[in-house]
């Protein structure tokens, strides 16, 4: 049977196709009664009782899928969703960044996002950030200006979306340089070897470097230094 002539009229229902949540899905689908035989090797399956297809797809691609329209509706971790959300809302503001217009003079049509309608009770995760125990690292933020390897690349980046800025400067400015980087809570400062010197780190927006560098620069902040971090897969 040539199953995709036969979609016409169905809702589109996204599943896992493997994994926990493949087995937690297939169970919720059973109690309510979805009757459908997938065949081998196929990532589409008819649904006897139903005017639904399902569509299996690899869990993280299942908010893509919805975001763009291309299903109906499909079932996935909350932690795929987030960073398919976070990866729309770059890319968003990336479209309008470069250009708000298109040739016809219509608006660049956005990326879609998703909406969760209902939480199913399974699949529950949390995402961590995982170092050496014997490590010199403490917190998120030494971790800085660091090659970070994850498969959430937008979660990361919006996580580490602040950078750290670190500069030397004579105490006597030392009141002024705090007022241009307050830091989240306030910046870390470690007294130097040379007299009347300290040295400070504080996070700073990333849209706001150039401007913050330029106004310590004035105050007469020395050797600036900026921290960014590089994301992988």
């Amino acid at each position: 049977m040539d199953l995709v002539n036969h979609l016409e009229g169905r809702l589109l229902f996204a599943v896992p196709k493997k994994g926990r949540l493949n087995s937690a899905t297939l169970n919720l689908l059973e109690g309510a009664d979805i009757q459908f035989r997938r065949e081998n090797r196929l990532d589409i399956a008819l649904v006897k009782n139903l005017p639904i297809a399902l569509i299996f797809l690899p869990a993280a691609d299942i908010p893509t899928f919805v975001g763009e329209g291309r299903v109906d509706l499909g079932i996935t971790g909350w932690d795929q969703v987030k960073e398919h959300d976070a990866g729309v809302i770059s890319s968003n503001k990336a479209r309008r960044a470069s250009v708000e217009l298109n040739a016809e003079g219509e608006e660049l049509q956005k990326v879609g996002g998703c909406e969760m309608v209902m939480e199913l009770g399974f699949g529950h995760c949390k995402l961590q950030t995982q170092v050496p125990e014997k490590g010199p690292y403490a917190t998120t933020q030494d971790l800085v200006g660091k090659t970070i390897g994850t498969s959430f690349v937008n979660l990361a980046a919006e996580h580490f979306a602040k950078l750290e800025l670190g500069y030397n400067i004579e105490r006597s400015r030392l009141v002024e340089a705090k007022q241009i980087t307050p830091g989240k809570r306030a910046p870390t400062i470690t007294t130097l070897d040379e007299e009347g010197w300290v040295a400070v780190s504080s996070m700073v927006e990333k849209k706001k470097i150039a401007l913050v560098m330029d106004d310590l620069t004035r105050v007469g902040a020395q050797d600036i230094l900026v921290l960014d971090i590089h994301n992988t897969r």
